[in-house]
C-alpha cells in the first residue's frame, strides 16, 4: 500500500485538514459577505421604491391641495358673493335690533321670523342658492349672532331663530371679515366646514353670511384615496376613508381642549387617536404604518398657511412585501453560488494536490522498481557466474578423479585437518576400502578398520 511507502491518503494529511479549515472559513466569510451585499441591495431597492412612491405621493398631494384650495375658495366665494346682494344685506336687519331679538326664545323667534314675507322670500332664495352653488346649508345672522334666515327653513332641524352658538367663530368673522371652522351642527349633528363673510354698512358690522359644506361632501374635495385633511387642532376633517374621520393625530392640539369644547366641535368628548408609527426606522425611516393597515405607506404632508389646514397623502408601498420575499431568495442564491464556486475551486486545488501526491508516489515506486530490477539483474548475473563456476569445478573435478584413478601408484588428497578428500583406485585396492568409506575421515578414525592386520 501507499502508506507503507510513506504516502498518506489526501484526506488524512495535515495539509488536507488545514485546507478543509481554510475552505470552511472561506465559505463562512462568503456567507457573511453575501448577507451584507444582499442587505445593501435590498436597502437600495427599498430606497428607490420609497423615492418613487414619495414622488407619486407629492404629485397627488399637489393635486389634492389644488383641488381643495379651489373648492374652499369657491365656498368662500359663495359667502362673499352673497354679502354683496342688497336683499341679503337688508335681510340681516329685517328682524330689528339684534340685542332685542336675542332676548326672544328660539321657537317664538323662529315663528316670528318665518312669518315675515321678506325673510320668507330670503329663505327660499337661500335654499335655491344652496342647491345651485353646491352648499349644504346657507344662513344669515344679525349683528348679535341670531339666525334670521336659512336655507333649511321649515325643516325639523332648521336653525332659524337660533341664537349665537359659537361666539369665538362669530367674533373671528366680525373682526377678520371672513373665517372658517370645522364643527358639528348643533341642530343637525352633522359635521362640516363652515365658511363665513361679514356684512358691514358704512363701517358698522350688521351681520354675516354663513355657508356650510358637510363632511361627506368635503371628501370629494380631497379627491384621492389615501389623502386626508387635518384642521388646526390636529383632527382629520376630510377623507374619503370614513374610518379616518374625526381621528386625532399624535400630539394633536385637540387633546388640550376641554371635553365640552371637543364635543361642541367634534360631537364627541373623546377623539379616537389615529396611530401613525414608523414601519422600519432603520431600513426605511420615510415609511409609516397608518392605523391597522399592515401595508407600509409613504406619508407626505403640506401645510396650507392661509387655510390653517394640513394636507396628508398616504401612498401605499405593497412592493416591499415582494422585495422582502425576494431578499431571502436572493441571499440564498448568492450564498449558494459563492459556496459552490469555493467548493469547486477547493476541489480543483485538492485534486491537483492529490495528483501531485499520487505522481510523487508513482515516481518513488518507479524508482524502487528500477532499483529492484537492477538488483535482480545483478543477482541473475551472479547466479549465472556461480553456475558456470560450479560446472567448471565439476568438470575439473571429474578430470582430476579420472587422472588420479589412472595413476598406478597410491594417490590421495587430504585437507588441513587430515581428512581424505580424494583417493585413487590403487589406494582403494591397497587398503581394501572403497572411496566412500575413506572420504571425510582421518587416519585416526580409520585406525581400527577391519583389515588393519592384513597390512
Amino acid at each position: 500500500m501507499l502508506e507503507d511507502d510513506g504516502v498518506q491518503p489526501v484526506l488524512r494529511t495535515r495539509w488536507a485538514r488545514r485546507w478543509a479549515g481554510v475552505v470552511l472559513l472561506l465559505m463562512l466569510a462568503w456567507t457573511v459577505a453575501a448577507w451584507a451585499l444582499n442587505q445593501h441591495q435590498y436597502r437600495e431597492r427599498v430606497e428607490r421604491t420609497v423615492r418613487a412612491a414619495t414622488a407619486q405621493a407629492q404629485a397627488r398631494q399637489a393635486l389634492v391641495e389644488d383641488g381643495l384650495r379651489n373648492g374652499l375658495a369657491q365656498l368662500d366665494g359663495v359667502a362673499h358673493m352673497l354679502t354683496r346682494l342688497p336683499t341679503v344685506r337688508h335681510a340681516v336687519t329685517a328682524a330689528g335690533p339684534g340685542a332685542q331679538t336675542s332676548q326672544e326664545p328660539t321657537e317664538l323667534l323662529r315663528s316670528v321670523l318665518q312669518a315675515q314675507p321678506e325673510l320668507a322670500s330670503m329663505n327660499d332664495f337661500l335654499a335655491s342658492s344652496a342647491d345651485e352653488l353646491g352648499a349644504d346649508l346657507i344662513y344669515l345672522r344679525d349683528d348679535q349672532g341670531n339666525c334670521v334666515a336659512s336655507s333649511d327653513a321649515g325643516t325639523a332641524t332648521s336653525i332659524v331663530g337660533q341664537h349665537m352658538s359659537d361666539p369665538v367663530f362669530f367674533a373671528q368673522t366680525r373682526d377678520r371679515h371672513a373665517a372658517r371652522l370645522f364643527a358639528v351642527g348643533h341642530s343637525t349633528g352633522i359635521a362640516g366646514m363652515y365658511f363665513s363673510a361679514s356684512i358691514y354698512e358704512q363701517g358698522t358690522f350688521i351681520g354675516a353670511v354663513f355657508v356650510k359644506r358637510n363632511t361627506r361632501a368635503l371628501a370629494a374635495l380631497v379627491g384621492h384615496e389615501g389623502a386626508f385633511v387635518v384642521d388646526a387642532m390636529g383632527v382629520v376633517i376630510m377623507s374619503q376613508d370614513p374610518r379616518l374621520l374625526l381621528r386625532a393625530l399624535p400630539g394633536a392640539r385637540a387633546g388640550s381642549l376641554t371635553p365640552a369644547q371637543r364635543e361642541s366641535l367634534y360631537v364627541t368628548q373623546q377623539l379616537a387617536p389615529l396611530r401613525i408609527q414608523p414601519w422600519d426606522e432603520a431600513m426605511a425611516p420615510a415609511l409609516q404604518r397608518i392605523g391597522d393597515d399592515p401595508v407600509p405607506q409613504v406619508l407626505v404632508r403640506h401645510h396650507m398657511d392661509r387655510d390653517e389646514l394640513d394636507v396628508y397623502v398616504a401612498e401605499p408601498v405593497p412592493q416591499l412585501e415582494n422585495l422582502a420575499r425576494d431578499r431571502a431568495v436572493n441571499f440564498a442564491l448568492l450564498a449558494l453560488a459563492g459556496i459552490g464556486l469555493i467548493a469547486l475551486g477547493a476541489a480543483g486545488l485538492g485534486g491537483w494536490r492529490s495528483r501531485r501526491s499520487v505522481l510523487n508516489a508513482v515516481e518513488r515506486i518507479g524508482h524502487a522498481n528500477r532499483k529492484l530490477s537492477v538488483e535482480v539483474a545483478e543477482r541473475q548475473r551472479a547466479e549465472a557466474a556461480l553456475r558456470e563456476s560450479r560446472e567448471y569445478l565439476l568438470v575439473h573435478e571429474a578430470r582430476l578423479r579420472a587422472l588420479l584413478r589412472s595413476l598406478p601408484e597410491q594417490v590421495w588428497m587430504k585437507d588441513r585437518a587430515g581428512a581424505y578428500l580424494a583417493v585413487n583406485a590403487e589406494f582403494e585396492r591397497f587398503l581394501g576400502l572403497s572411496e566412500a568409506e575413506v572420504l571425510g575421515k582421518t587416519d585416526s578414525q580409520m585406525a581400527g578398520w577391519a583389515k588393519a592386520d592384513h597390512y
